[in-house]
């Protein structure tokens, strides 16, 4: 009996600081993404995904650093994900509901142009990475010009 209570014990812990951290009690807050955790707004998500543009402008074309480089890529891939599940800023544009759609089109894109560059990076095509990495400036520059 008192094994059982001790397996029951330990197998409560997980759940419990996994409903801890889903309340706000880990993962550093609403700016979380450069310290581990998720961004939980938009903005917290752009710019993760600025500062991981950066990094991958630096290093990802470098065979030499393909593991920080794909980690870099899942992180972008994540914040591509959550401002995905975000309402835009479509009070900002003249027919909010084709601002949606363009918004969720638009990020669709980003995402699939993360996806390339993490094969070109895996296949260590360098002129592909920066190709890849233009896009995102390209893409970056066409969504705020649309919706800042």
């Amino acid at each position: 009996m008192e094994l059982k209570k001790h397996l029951l014990f330990a197998l409560a812990i997980p759940a419990f600081a996994a409903i801890a951290f889903a309340a706000g009690g880990g993962g550093g807050g609403a700016r979380a993404g450069t310290r581990g955790g998720a961004p939980a707004s938009l903005l917290g998500s752009m710019q993760d995904m600025q500062t991981m543009v950066l990094a991958l402008k630096k290093d990802a074309a470098d065979p030499d650093k393909i593991e920080q480089t794909l980690k870099v890529l899942a992180q972008l891939e994540r914040d591509i994900a959550i401002a995905k599940m975000q309402r835009p800023p479509v009070d900002r544009v003249p027919d909010a509901e084709k601002g949606l759609v363009d918004y969720r089109t638009f990020m669709t894109v980003l995402q699939r142009t993360a996806l390339d560059l993490e094969d070109a990076v895996v296949a260590k095509k360098p002129d592909e990475i920066k190709k890849l990495i233009a896009k995102f400036d390209e893409l970056e520059q066409a969504g705020h010009d649309e919706f800042r």
